[in-house]
C-alpha cells in the first residue's frame, strides 16, 4: 500500500491471511480515537478499487461478525513488525497520544487464530 501524500490524511489498510487486503483514505481527525474494530469497518465500508479488495472487505465483514478467534496487529507506517492489539485498542492517535502519531499509513493484520496441536 502506497504512503498517503495528502497533509492531515492516513491510509488505512486491512490484511486478511496470507496477502489479500483492503483499503482506504481518510482525514485524521476522522479516524483519530477510534478502536481497532471500528477503523477496519471504516474500510471495509469504503469502496474498494479492485475486485481483490472487495472480495476482502466482505470475508473481513463476515469475520468479525463471526464468532471466530482471530490474531490482530498493526504494523505503523514502514516498520516491518506488527504489534499484537485487539480490537477494542486505538491505532491512530491524535497529538499527545501514547504512540507516535506522525505516520500516515497503518496496517491492521487479521488472521484466523491457529488453535491445532500435535497428537
Amino acid at each position: 500500500m502506497r504512503i498517503s501524500k495528502t497533509p492531515g490524511e492516513v491510509t488505512i489498510g486491512v490484511a486478511y491471511g496470507l496477502g489479500a487486503s483492503c483499503g482506504g483514505r481518510f482525514a485524521r481527525r476522522t479516524v483519530e480515537g477510534l478502536s481497532a474494530r471500528q477503523l477496519v469497518n471504516r474500510v471495509i465500508e469504503c469502496r474498494q478499487v479492485r475486485g481483490p479488495a472487495s472480495r476482502t472487505a466482505a470475508v473481513v465483514g463476515e469475520v468479525l461478525r463471526s464468532t471466530r478467534q482471530i490474531d490482530i496487529e498493526v504494523v505503523q507506517g514502514s516498520s516491518a513488525t506488527g504489534q499484537p492489539i485487539s480490537l477494542d485498542d486505538t491505532v491512530v492517535h491524535g497529538p499527545g497520544g501514547d504512540q507516535k502519531s506522525d505516520t500516515d499509513e497503518y496496517t491492521i493484520m487479521i488472521s484466523e487464530s491457529y488453535r491445532g496441536g500435535g497428537a
